[in-house]
């Protein structure tokens, strides 16, 4: 797997918690259901996992 560049990800939230969603529709990073809650979708962190 390849790492996209950030210019191809937006962020969606809701004032509580916030996604990194890729241009195919991929959800890489999300913190839920708050912004310090550990991550459920890291897929920028490890390219492994």
């Amino acid at each position: 797997m390849n790492y996209q560049l950030i210019e191809n990800y937006g962020l969606i939230g809701n004032m509580h918690t916030a996604a990194l969603v890729g241009l195919h529709g991929s959800v890489d990073w999300l913190c839920f259901p708050h912004f310090d809650s550990p991550s459920v979708f890291c897929a920028i962190l490890d390219d492994a996992q």
